[in-house]
């Protein structure tokens, strides 16, 4: 079991020093690769679709097919689109955004809001 006394240890002189400095700089050695592999296959775009690469039919049926989905809009705007009421929670409702689509610049798609919910007014208070 790896501890922290355990990683100190591996600094301390004694008979079998060099093959504790040799598992360290492995276990260094093996943390920089998979840093690097993994900075080598993440792709940021991949996960989030973006509608402006797709005609509003494609993202309708994107929406409708997976029943909530994230999609970007913008270069920096995304929003999670539903199919209906079902996937938003319960102080959510559903209201139309209206996004860019490789078609058309007003593509309307539902998305979740709170519900704001404002006391009566009475006059004269």
């Amino acid at each position: 079991m790896l501890t922290i006394r355990s990683l100190f240890a591996i600094f301390l002189p004694g008979p079998d020093f060099g093959a504790r400095v040799r598992m360290a700089m492995g276990l260094v050695v093996a943390a920089v690769i998979a840093a690097v592999f993994l900075a080598a296959f993440y792709d940021p775009a991949a996960a989030r679709p973006d509608t402006r690469r797709m005609s509003c039919v494609q993202a309708q049926n994107l929406v409708q097919q997976s029943g909530a989905v994230v999609l970007s809009y913008g270069q920096y705007v995304y929003d999670r689109f539903v199919a209906d009421r079902r996937y938003c929670q319960y102080y959510e409702e559903t209201a139309i955004r209206v996004v860019p689509a490789e078609d058309t610049p007003r593509c309307r798609l539902l998305h979740c809001r709170p519900v704001v919910i404002f006391p009566p007014i009475s006059p004269g208070r």
